[in-house]
């Protein structure tokens, strides 16, 4: 007859049960299911999101982080239908110097390097002190406007 001896067994219980709980806290936090916290979160992680789909091309995921209407949404559309006519493809980098929020509205302020690929050649080029300006939409923050955002190199 076998004799099972049960060695920590609620200590044991316990590790598990925090070992579970970690690798669970860890893969939502992969899938993008833990979402940002304070507002200045939610706002800059809108503006990465931005520019991740636009170098993604997800036209879709782009236009939804934007204001329905506005004039950011419009240059989205306008920029989707100039990169598929000309075949460029756009790589952003973001680095976000500092955001306000006043309200349900905000204002980002970054700088980005830009990677441009024209039929094989690649164009880089920075981009300093351009602003975001967000609305907050129901508990959602979009995009609405901008200042010195360029889409293409400038002779300046």
């Amino acid at each position: 007859m076998r004799k099972t001896i049960k060695k920590g067994g609620k200590k044991m219980k316990k590790l598990a049960l925090l070992i579970l709980v970690v690798v669970l806290l860890l893969g939502l936090m992969g899938c993008g299911v833990i979402t940002p916290a304070t507002d200045e979160e939610k706002v800059e992680s809108v503006v990465y999101e931005y520019f991740l789909a636009v170098s993604d091309q997800d036209w879709d995921k782009a236009k939804s982080c934007c204001v329905s209407g506005s004039v950011m949404y419009d240059v989205t559309l306008q920029t989707q239908t100039t990169l598929e006519e000309f075949g460029i493809s756009l790589n952003w980098i973001v680095d976000i110097t500092s955001t306000s929020i006043n309200g349900n509205y905000a204002e980002v302020y970054f700088d980005a390097t830009v990677t441009m690929v024209l039929e094989g050649t690649e164009s880089e080029f920075p981009q300093d002190d351009i602003t975001f300006y967000l609305q907050k939409v129901g508990n959602d923050w979009k995009i609405y406007d901008s200042e010195n955002l360029e889409y293409e190199e400038s002779d300046t």
